[in-house]
């Protein structure tokens, strides 16, 4: 189970290993049989349903949504965090300095299997 420290470190490491641009990083706090949904996953994949399963594929996406927008802001901002029992949600400044949510379910291990993602300028 999640308390406010774990929720809080995560967060924070989140953040970090975005504003660095470090893929190993973050894969490295997901399943292998990860699931991601997003909208930008609709655009930039071509999946009807925004969702893609498995971390190979996220990281897929990752590497192009970075390449996408090098050229424009991606620093990450953290705003808020809010805990649940085996979930939490970052409120985040992100691309260009719009507003982001992601959600993310943690398994027994505390490992992410399924995170989606929220944005104020879809």
């Amino acid at each position: 189970m999640l308390n406010r420290k774990l929720a809080e470190t995560f967060s924070q490491n989140w953040i970090n290993a975005w504003n660095r641009r470090d893929l190993d990083t973050l894969a490295a706090h997901y399943t292998e049989d990860f699931e991601f949904t997003s909208p930008f996953v609709q655009d930039l994949m071509g999946v009807p349903d925004g969702t893609l399963k498995g971390i190979q594929n996220v990281r897929t996406y990752w590497e192009m949504a970075l390449k996408g927008i090098l050229e424009k802001d991606i620093h990450f901002e953290l705003k808020e965090v809010y805990v649940g029992c085996d979930s939490l949600v970052i409120n985040y400044n992100g691309v260009l300095r719009k507003t982001g949510c992601q959600i993310f379910f943690f398994n027994d291990v505390g490992a992410v299997y399924k995170a989606i993602s929220h944005y104020d300028h879809i």
